[in-house]
């Protein structure tokens, strides 16, 4: 669904269901909402759309299975600066940390992450 001048996903989970993979890459999506309820997703590309705040995908946080997410070249990642990767990857520690043991270790805690445009978290971030 790359480079199709769509501006809203709000309805995806209706029509989409059990979609493992999605590329929406090159559109013109200001928010995550209707993608934030394809619990099934692992990979999803968002990268050069319009999503210029968090706030605009915090939803993502709560997909259990998505383990890549592509979002460079938003608005955004200028926004965000050099923060722009750790405040992404907060979205996914809130509400992913819950699940982990009280003796977790770094490794652990990259397991549940995901891989954000193409980059595994490091220890700094």
């Amino acid at each position: 669904l790359s480079y199709n001048k769509l501006s809203s996903m709000k309805n995806a989970f209706k029509m989409l269901g059990n979609v493992k993979t999605l590329i929406l890459t090159g559109n013109n999506i200001r928010s995550s909402k209707g993608l934030d309820r394809l619990y099934s997703l692992q990979h999803l590309a968002l990268d050069r759309n319009s999503i210029k705040d968090l706030a605009a995908i915090a939803g993502l946080g709560g997909l259990p299975e998505l383990s890549h997410l592509e979002l460079h070249g938003n608005p955004l990642q200028k926004k965000h600066n050099k923060k722009y990767r750790v405040d992404v990857l907060n979205l996914f520690r809130e509400t992913r940390f819950q699940s982990l043991p009280s003796n977790a270790t770094f490794r652990d805690l990259l397991h549940i992450l995901p891989v954000l445009d193409g980059k595994i978290a490091t220890k700094k971030e």
